[in-house]
């Protein structure tokens, strides 16, 4: 009896792991995973497209005016009107803008010269010179200053040296004798800015609007030089009017060659 008991305790266990077995492999054997492939991310919109040739060129020549209006030449560094032409040169060599302006560059570094060696400062005039030589060596308004430097530099001149305009005519607008290319301003007319005044400003566009010639505005006073720019400006009708301001009397408008 007792061995009865034993065999059916012993059958009884082997059942139950046989359960046991099957219900283990049940589980090991349920639902597969899920795919591990990752979902296809959308797409990514683009950045803005970057800036064409023309758009930097355009961008760089503005950036160019405002450091001339400034007379920001060649310094300070990376913001300077020379550094701005380069760079469009750089990317259109023959941009007549650019060149251009390097000229325009020239003639106010010719300026100052002119006025640093009037009142002797001939260590200053060197230095224009040779900013401007640095950028165009060949310029004839450069080279025609360079001579008076050297005559002056000769000399030890102490006292100004002048750039002598001849004697002033005395009707307001009249070419003087022998020099050409100088446009005397009457103070009492300029004074009142009348239509004498105006009748001489455009005589002048309308010469450098055909010749592409450069001015020198000698005025009394910035804003008067200002105004004089901006009355020749709108007489010449859109035409890009080059050349430069100095404070100074008697007050003249100077013509030099066109830039090459």
């Amino acid at each position: 009896m007792k061995c009865t008991s034993v065999w059916r305790f012993e059958s009884l266990m082997m059942w139950l792991l046989v359960i046991v077995a099957v219900s283990l492999g049940g589980c090991m054997t349920g639902e597969p995973e899920p795919d591990s492939k990752v979902a296809p991310q959308p797409d990514v919109p683009s950045g803005p497209k970057p800036p064409t040739v023309e758009q930097q060129v355009s961008l760089m020549l503005r950036q160019a005016e405002r450091a001339m209006n400034g007379d920001r030449l060649m310094y300070p560094d990376n913001d300077n009107a020379y550094d701005r032409y380069q760079a469009v040169l750089k990317l259109q060599p023959q941009n007549a803008q650019a060149k251009s302006g390097l000229q325009v560059i020239i003639v106010r570094y010719v300026q100052m010269g002119r006025e640093a060696l009037r009142h002797s400062r001939l260590s200053s005039a060197r230095l224009y010179a040779d900013r401007a030589r640095f950028i165009d060596a060949d310029n004839p308004l450069l080279q025609e200053f360079e001579q008076h430097l050297a005559e002056a530099s000769r000399q030890h001149a102490s006292v100004p040296v002048k750039v002598a305009p001849g004697p002033a005519s005395s009707k307001l607008g009249a070419s003087e004798a022998g020099a050409e290319n100088e446009y005397s301003l009457d103070v009492s007319d300029l004074n009142q800015r009348d239509d004498a005044v105006l009748a001489v400003l455009k005589k002048v566009a309308d010469r450098v609007k055909n010749t592409d010639e450069v001015l020198l505005i000698v005025a009394r006073n910035d804003a008067e030089g200002r105004w004089l720019y901006k009355e020749m400006k709108k007489a010449a009708e859109g035409y890009r009017i080059r050349g430069d301001i100095k404070v100074g009397s008697p007050p003249r408008i100077v013509v030099y060659p066109p830039i090459q």
